[in-house]
């Protein structure tokens, strides 16, 4: 029998499951390449600072919708895999089940053929090496197994299907006759992207170009949701969404590439704040394209890699 692990951040849906994230993901190497009692402190005092706040802002979406859709998304693939062959499990890196949880479960029944699929397109070092790092860590002192791993799928021609597909309901939904298409990505701080040679932005302007040729519209690459302290991947959202403005561009539609599940970011920092910011400052149609996480496109995508036919 063969493992299949569908992979993602997770989303808290308390807020002791958001102190865990929280201490979980900024103790993680990879969101803090530091030693390792300062990513213990610092996964404290960053916990402490931004739990309540946090946690009001995921109240304010109506909690996390990311495990809702990843049990959609795993319930359309098991309708189609063999089940008697397969056995698809959801694993995340900062809340239960977490990856090294899966993992240990699917080999104590004695299972040695894993497949996993990490929801992350883009390769980074905060998120798809974390993924490899928490897999290899688990699997390297066990009898030999098969492992095979997906992700860096940005020109992977379903995802390119997905996203067109969302933005063209966007554009249909809201009436739009030839708007800008803004990218917005999450951003990560240019030390990981020199320190660690990252491909991350790379890889987000790819698929925007792919993405924006095969609708024939423009399109610009922003980044979202920077920390102050040093220095991060540019030019922000905010400010590309002022410039688009002086420039007359009145129509907008900001797409989350970076994202397979809806999450805080997209519904609280685009949908309420960016969203309301650029209506302050004049933009007269802005909207976001939403995500269907178990659409068709990604389902196929998803299969591809189990059948490893992409």
């Amino acid at each position: 029998m063969r493992s299949i692990i569908l992979i993602d951040m997770g989303g808290p849906q308390t807020i002791s499951e958001y102190k865990f994230f929280l201490n979980n993901m900024f103790f993680d190497r990879h969101i803090i390449p530091a030693p390792k009692l300062i990513r213990f402190l610092l996964s404290k005092y960053i916990t402490y600072k931004r739990l309540k706040k946090g946690w009001e802002n995921y109240q304010l979406i109506g909690g996390t919708p990311l495990k809702n859709s990843m049990n959609s998304l795993l319930n359309k693939v098991e309708t189609i895999i063999d089940n008697s062959k397969d056995k698809i499990s959801i694993a995340y890196s900062y809340v239960t089940p977490r990856i090294n949880e899966v993992l240990k479960e699917n080999y104590d029944k004695g299972i040695r053929d894993f497949t996993l699929i990490s929801l992350y397109p883009h390769q980074c070092y905060c998120t798809t090496s974390s993924v490899r790092y928490d897999i290899g860590s688990f699997l390297k002192n066990k009898a030999r197994c098969t492992v095979k791993i997906f992700d860096n799928f940005y020109r992977n021609e379903f995802f390119i299907a997905f996203w067109i597909k969302m933005i063209k309901n966007e554009i249909n939904s809201n009436s739009m006759i030839s708007p800008h298409l803004l990218f917005s990505a999450h951003s990560i701080p240019e030390s990981i992207i020199s320190k660690f040679n990252d491909k991350y932005d790379y890889h987000i302007n790819q698929s925007a170009q792919l993405i924006a040729t095969k609708l024939g519209l423009k399109h610009s690459v922003s980044y979202q949701s920077q920390i102050k302290g040093q220095k991060w991947l540019e030019p922000t959202t905010s400010s590309t969404i002022l410039n688009l403005k002086k420039n007359n561009i009145d129509e907008i539609i900001i797409i989350p590439i970076s994202f397979l599940n809806e999450n805080l970011e997209t519904l609280y920092d685009i949908d309420l704040k960016l969203i309301q910011f650029a209506k302050n400052n004049g933009v007269k149609k802005i909207s976001r394209a939403k995500i269907t996480t178990s659409d068709e496109n990604i389902i196929k995508m998803i299969m591809g890699f189990i059948n490893d036919k992409i």
